[in-house]
């Protein structure tokens, strides 16, 4: 293992269900996202792991920030709601949205993302994120 456990950051399990027609579209995006971020992925993430789950078309993005703001800067530049908003349109229902709190840390991320749709997240006019 290549550092310490990470037990004082939240962390969060996203998944997308694609439109299997929209499979390549989808990955497209994520990578152009990826790149335009990548000195905040670089520098302000615990980590980022993308994979598919057990179903062929669920993607899951489990990622962890260092701090709140980081977070914030991230999803206040209109580079991200132009992303984002391109990855929801490839999907065939909400992205669902996972909060962990790290061990050593209060349980305050849970009353800042309440269970239900997100108000943090951008799309179209219907909810593109259920937080869980």
């Amino acid at each position: 293992m290549s550092s310490d456990p990470i037990t004082g950051s939240t962390a969060f399990i996203c998944r997308f269900a694609l439109d299997p027609a929209r499979h390549d579209e989808f990955i497209a995006n994520a990578r152009a996202l990826w790149s335009i971020f990548l000195p905040a992925i670089k520098n302000e993430m615990n980590f980022l792991y993308c994979g598919y789950g057990r179903a062929p078309n669920e993607l899951y993005i489990l990622e962890s920030w260092k701090s709140e703001e980081a977070t914030d800067r991230v999803r206040a530049d209109p580079r991200f709601e132009k992303g984002f908003s391109a990855l929801v349109d490839c999907c065939v229902e909400p992205m669902t949205l996972r909060l962990l709190s790290g061990l050593d840390r209060d349980r305050a991320i849970f009353d800042a993302f309440p269970v239900g749709p997100s108000e943090h997240h951008p799309g179209r006019d219907f909810p593109t994120t259920l937080f869980l």
